[in-house]
């Protein structure tokens, strides 16, 4: 006899990794690039909360990210807000720690990440380690 087996988030109270298993780091759009088509970037399940970590490593990035949302609603994909990580002051010198936001997504049904300018690097040219992307209901 088979076993069912979810495969909907449903209702989450952690974080669940949008990109993959635990560890799994998302991929972040050039700035020139934007989302189009109804499988891009990452499915949210329609989860309320999207938790992004920059793991800035020995790097000190100085950009800005772009998160994107779908709506299979309307079909398109719209900017949806900006998160800032150039907290160290003019001239792209970054952050010195791992920095983690929340942001409430609402339910949109995919979002994808872009960065915001240019080469996302600070003044030597080290880019983030990585960026993780995780939803969550509460």
């Amino acid at each position: 006899m088979a076993v069912h087996t979810y495969n909907s988030w449903g209702r989450t109270r952690a974080p669940k990794n949008i990109a993959g298993p635990a560890g799994t780091a998302a991929t972040v759009l050039a700035h020139t690039a934007t989302p189009s088509g109804a499988t891009a970037g990452y499915s949210t399940e329609n989860q309320r909360y999207l938790h992004v970590t920059l793991d800035v490593g020995a790097a000190k990035p100085g950009q800005n990210l772009n998160i994107w949302t779908y709506s299979h609603a309307s079909g398109m994909w719209g900017k949806f807000t900006q998160i800032n990580y150039l907290t160290g002051g003019g001239g792209g010198s970054g952050i010195t720690i791992d920095y983690t936001v929340v942001v409430e997504i609402d339910g949109a049904d995919r979002v994808a990440l872009q960065r915001d300018t240019g080469a996302w690097t600070d003044n030597s040219g080290a880019a983030p380690t990585n960026l993780y992307a995780a939803c969550s209901t509460f």
